[in-house]
């Protein structure tokens, strides 16, 4: 080998040495841009099913709110009902007492009438049968 041949044979080395480093950069820069890729694909995934999880929690939180809210409707309307049927049921308590009284008056301004009447003819008649007597 001459020193010629050895100058040339240290240069196509290098070249070679260059070119391969070039190639495996190249391959590495290809590898971290791969790896790059994926991480920021599972980051989107992970942010979208996140994401996801919260507006499916917030539905879940609204649909409660709105039971809770359509119980506590329920429980008045039913409150209010009840009241109602009270007070009505009082109403017709009063009603039917305030008859019962006015019931209860007249029977005994019946009895009152009829206690003069059968007072006066026995009045009457101890009356007359003094007359007879004397």
């Amino acid at each position: 080998m001459t020193p010629d041949n050895i100058g040339k044979s240290i240069g196509d080395f290098r070249k070679k040495a260059g070119t391969e480093a070039k190639k495996t950069a190249r391959e590495a820069g290809d590898m971290v841009e791969g790896i790059t890729r994926d991480i920021s694909r599972g980051t989107k995934r992970a942010y979208s099913d996140v994401s996801k999880a919260g507006t499916k929690a917030k539905k879940t939180v609204r649909e409660a709110e709105n039971m809770v809210e359509g119980l506590a409707k329920d429980i008045s309307r039913e409150a209010k009902k009840m009241h109602s049927d009270v007070s009505k049921a009082g109403t017709k308590a009063k009603k039917t007492a305030r008859e019962a009284g006015d019931i209860a008056e007249g029977l005994a301004k019946d009895i009152s009438r009829e206690a003069k009447k059968v007072h006066s003819d026995v009045s009457n008649r101890i009356k007359a049968s003094k007359k007879k007597i004397y």
